[in-house]
């Protein structure tokens, strides 16, 4: 049986701090040249951190604030125009948390709607059949098409 520490791949908090600060500080460079699409050009370019290590650097709590105040200036590029506007459409929704939050519920809402209208017309396609099949029974008096009114009542009133 294995005893000891378990593995981490996060920095002490200290570490993270400081890689934190230096992550805002690139998110806020304006380099209109070459301007910073993606969080990878920092951690793997810059960094030589791995994805998976990444990921779990961003749930750091020491981390996270510098992270998500990166995030929020990679947003603030791509909706300022300093971004090129095919690059900025793109990669606004991975930088603008409230932008894919709403986006997703309308998305959401889209589809629960459409899938109510179906149910709707699955129903009333189901009544439809009902009442031809009973249309069709032995003995049941023939009723008026839907919508219209009857000449005749359909029983005798005595």
């Amino acid at each position: 049986m294995v005893a000891g520490a378990p593995r981490t791949v996060s920095p002490p908090p200290k570490e993270c701090i400081k890689l934190g600060k230096e992550l805002l500080a690139w998110a806020k460079e304006e380099n209109k040249k070459d301007p910073h699409l993606t969080f990878a050009e920092w951690y793997s370019l810059e960094k030589g951190i791995l994805r998976k290590h990444w990921k779990t650097l961003v749930q750091v709590a020491e981390f996270l604030p510098y992270y998500e105040a990166a995030q929020a200036y990679l947003a603030k590029r791509c909706r300022n125009g300093t971004m090129e506007k095919s690059f900025g459409h793109r990669y606004i929704r991975l930088y603008d948390t409230e932008l894919r939050n709403d986006e997703d519920n309308l998305l959401r809402y889209k589809s629960e709607l459409a899938r109510k209208e179906e149910e709707k017309k699955d129903e009333i396609e189901s009544l439809a059949e009902f009442f031809e099949a009973c249309r069709k029974l032995p003995g049941v008096p023939k009723s008026p098409e839907p919508n219209m009114a009857p000449e005749q009542p359909l029983l005798d009133k005595e």
